[in-house]
């Protein structure tokens, strides 16, 4: 084949190689050997966009982009490249070590939420008794704060795109802005007084504006709030008391759509909200409800007491089986292996008696075609391409963790579920995806779309109902945690670009 075809003919070949067969065709002989090292970055290149780990065209810096735990920041050529993003693959599915590691708390304990921003490699919190924090992800100091006296105790908190999101007393929210992102076209910011009296914050003493945050606006909902999302640039409110949702455009400040929830068993109890493009997602003691935001009506929907339509849709029910024998050479150590559960099948009747209590938590994809919800009582549901009419190939799945759900996140890609007996991680399959996978796939026995399920053995099980947030990246996964000698609440995470 080397004899006989162009070189460039055989690089097209190769380009369609997932990149865990190139050290066995370079094995093959000291001719084929001469040739992967001679085109090495071309092949390696046709790899990442193979697995869709970097863009078609891009650059290798480009493709580096940008996170909040430094792995890439000393790869410079397309071969390492890969290797990292294997080794990552590796550790998220229990094939190699990830290390436990966690934020020095010595100036902000008592953590009630966290979030990451990954460009300026920052954790960002507010806590238990009032205030926020900005501290640097790698050296555990302050850059930025706000006072107890101002950020209340128990404040929620969102992030996305430099934009900070937290609860001012009654109906007000707060947002702010990232200084580095000051003189952004097209936004127009509206700050109270208030805001600008606390703008300076307490600062340590670092270099530019990083960690930096300066009043954008407040936000008065027509009422009360019992629960909101940012994904920018569109914040979704849900009313306490009446039945409607508001919808805030950030940039400008400004309320563009209030959403009507006509139907009573919709509203009850909002717990979760979630908001994409397209849709706006209802967590309730009554269900699981997806209204369009174009249309103002129901596009997809699961009742806490089943439906016909949803029970048809749905796959084989499934629940965690026998776990792994665990490592007990890494207990005590920050060291960490997830152990993998077997899945066994679940009689459907238990579907219902797991979710008729109501729904906990919804995550939809990056795409917003994919969404992921969890029932109060632990029921995981996935459906794909949840406003298509149900394909017999792409039916919702349903999987039992077991008791009730503390925490969720989802990425598109791996889900992180903390119940009150685990933490869990489960990559999915990407199967129905144009990516090819980083790792061979193993064969499934089941249906459930995952290639991997499985446990982090990283907090004592009586310190699992003390988790308040629960924060995934592509390097990490984050959460607040503390034990039961312990009152306060630390930062803590997984990291799992240790493994090459």
């Amino acid at each position: 084949m080397l004899s006989t075809l162009p070189p460039e003919v055989i690089l097209q070949i190769l380009s369609h190689l997932p990149v865990y067969s190139l050290p066995l065709l370079r094995a093959l002989s000291s001719s084929w050997k001469d040739f992967l090292d001679l085109h090495e970055s071309t092949i390696y290149r046709s790899a990442a966009f193979l697995h869709a780990i970097a863009s078609p065209g891009s650059s290798l810096e480009d493709s580096k982009g940008t996170h909040v735990l430094p792995w890439l920041d000393d790869v410079n050529d397309w071969k390492s490249f890969c290797r990292k993003h294997v080794g990552l693959e590796k550790a998220w599915t229990g094939k190699a070590v990830a290390t436990k590691r966690s934020i020095d708390l010595a100036i902000a304990n008592d953590v009630h939420r966290v979030k990451i921003d990954e460009e300026q490699r920052t954790v960002i919190c507010t806590n238990r008794h009032g205030g926020l924090q900005v501290m640097c992800a790698l050296q555990s100091t302050l850059l930025w704060s706000l006072p107890p006296i101002y950020v209340v105790p128990y404040s929620h908190l969102e992030y996305s795109h430099g934009f900070i999101v937290f609860n001012r007393h009654g109906r007000d929210l707060e947002v702010w802005q990232r200084e580095t992102d000051r003189g952004t076209p097209d936004l127009i910011p509206r700050p109270d007084a208030a805001q600008l009296m606390f703008q300076e914050g307490v600062s340590l003493d670092q270099p530019a504006a990083r960690g930096r945050y300066r009043p954008f606006a407040v936000l008065t909902n027509p009422t009360a709030t019992r629960a909101y999302r940012l994904v920018y640039p569109h914040l979704l409110v849900a009313s306490q008391f009446a039945q409607e949702a508001y919808i805030w455009h950030i940039p400008t400040s400004s309320l563009i759509q209030t959403l009507a929830i006509t139907t009573p068993e919709h509203f009850y109890a909002v717990d979760y909200v979630e908001i994409s493009n397209d849709h706006a997602f209802f967590c309730s003691a009554g269900g699981l409800f997806v209204y369009s935001r174009q249309t103002g009506t129901v596009v997809f929907e699961v009742p806490s007491q089943g439906s016909s339509l949803f029970d048809g849709a749905l796959s084989r029910v499934w629940e965690l089986g026998f776990q792994s024998s665990p490592d007990l050479s890494t207990r005590g150590s920050s060291i960490i292996i997830l152990e993998s559960h077997s899945l066994v099948p679940l009689p459907k009747e238990y579907v219902f008696r797991a979710m008729n209590t109501g729904f906990a938590t919804v995550h939809v994809s990056p795409c917003g075609r994919d969404l992921v919800a969890v029932s109060r009582r632990g029921l995981m549901i996935y459906v794909r391409d949840f406003t298509e009419p149900r394909d017999p190939k792409c039916p919702a799945h349903a999987l039992y963790l077991g008791s009730g759900v503390v925490y969720m996140a989802y990425d598109g890609s791996r889900i992180a579920v903390c119940t009150a007996e685990g933490l869990y991680c489960i990559t999915l399959d990407s199967s129905h995806s144009a990516a090819v996978p980083l790792l061979p796939r193993n064969v499934r026995t089941h249906s459930f779309p995952s290639s991997s399920v499985q446990t982090l053995e990283l907090l004592d099980v009586s310190a699992l109902g003390e988790v308040t947030c629960l924060q995934l990246t592509p390097t990490s996964l984050w959460l607040t945690g503390g034990q039961p000698t312990n009152p306060t609440r630390d930062i803590c995470y997984v990291d799992f670009t240790q493994s090459q």
